[in-house]
């Protein structure tokens, strides 16, 4: 009994992270568990003197694509880039997704280490 209630405490822990700290749409990291990964990156590629890069890619006008295509297919626009910007970084490479509630301002960021 005390090892079921346990792992369905974990799995809600799990679930609670996932819903804080992962965009729902395109399911990449959001802006709050980017800045929790960012900062030992940063001061990792300080001491070592290394150099970091950072992305930024906006959909331009985004409301007006949503509204001539509609939800679910402006939804799978996001998706889509998000996967494709994903596929052109390493594993080591942070990328985390940043939407206004309305999906006005989809923003990716991607920062190589």
């Amino acid at each position: 009994m005390k090892v079921r209630h346990m792992q369905e405490r974990d799995g809600e822990a799990a679930r609670i992270r996932r819903l804080t700290c992962f965009d729902s749409l395109a399911g990449l990291p959001n802006r709050l568990l980017l800045l929790e990964q960012l900062d030992p990156v940063l001061r990792l590629a300080k001491r070592q003197s290394q150099t970091v890069a950072e992305l930024l890619a906006d959909v331009d006008d985004f409301r007006r694509i949503r509204t001539s295509l509609g939800h679910a297919r402006s939804n799978t626009v996001i998706k889509t880039l998000a996967r494709r910007i994903e596929g052109c970084l390493r594993h080591s490479d942070l990328v985390a997704g940043s939407g206004a509630p309305d999906g006005g301002s989809n923003v990716a960021r991607a920062i190589a280490r």
